[in-house]
């Protein structure tokens, strides 16, 4: 980038990436959301195609090294960087392993301890701002409105992906309320339009997002049939539904 110029980073589904109207779709999908005063710069690197294409992806933390050698920050594992939980978790990583003093065994089972939650948030809420879907996008305004009308709320969530507070009752929290209420938003547009069954599968959605909140928030010790753990994740179906429309509009 030169001293003069800005670097602009997009998220773009890989169904658009792999569209041979890729760069229009970007535009039409972001310009309504950039500054005037940027618009039309961005436009114009668009047409020009004048854009560098980056692979994002989830991996889980699972392994933090062996004897004699330990992992640290994304060589652990790594989430997708609109959170910024990544840097957080790095500089916890290296406190960690300096109190374990070499000890890698005993900085696996802390870091594995406190990484959860963090990790389990960050998933959720790149998820939810993410895709285009009836369910998601009722989550994230009910997220607006609770950190709008209780900022409490709202410094919990950056305290957790701070990773200040790892405790599995501050993400239940800060997790059950908002997806209850998206339940209430979706049941409510439902019945104002008039469509029950959209609105009745739109709630299964949410409801099956807090299954898989619930399922994750139990130590894997005490997990147990009973709960049913999803085969697959929520966001799974939502995804394909939101990249299948995008397929569409291309």
């Amino acid at each position: 980038v030169e001293d003069d110029g800005i670097r602009i980073c997009l998220d773009v589904p890989a169904s658009v990436r792999k569209s041979p109207k890729r760069l229009d779709l970007v535009w039409e999908g972001y310009r309504h959301v950039l500054p005037p005063s940027l618009g039309r710069a961005i436009q114009r690197e668009l047409e020009a195609e004048r854009v560098l294409w980056a692979v994002n992806a989830v991996h889980a933390r699972t392994c933090y090294g062996r004897p004699g050698v330990a992992l640290v920050g994304d060589a652990v594992g790594h989430y997708h960087p609109m959170t910024a939980v990544g840097m957080s978790l790095g500089f916890a990583d290296g406190a960690a392993l300096a109190d374990a003093d070499g000890d890698v065994a005993r900085y696996q089972a802390r870091r594995a301890r406190e990484s959860h939650v963090p990790g389990l948030l960050a998933t959720a809420l790149y998820e939810i701002f993410a895709l285009d879907t009836e369910p998601t996008v009722a989550c994230r305004t009910t997220v607006f409105d609770l950190w709008e009308r209780r900022p409490a709320m709202k410094q919990r969530t950056i305290d957790l992906l701070a990773c200040e507070n790892t405790g599995m009752g501050s993400l239940l929290g800060a997790g059950v309320p908002m997806m209850l209420g998206a339940i209430g938003r979706v049941g409510r547009r439902s019945a104002a339009e008039r469509a029950p069954l959209r609105g009745i599968g739109s709630a299964r959605n949410v409801a099956g997002l807090l299954q898989w909140l619930a399922w994750e928030s139990v130590p894997r010790s005490l997990q147990f049939p009973a709960l049913r753990k999803p085969r697959v994740s929520p966001f799974e179906d939502l995804r394909i539904e939101a990249h299948e429309r995008l397929g569409a509009a291309s």
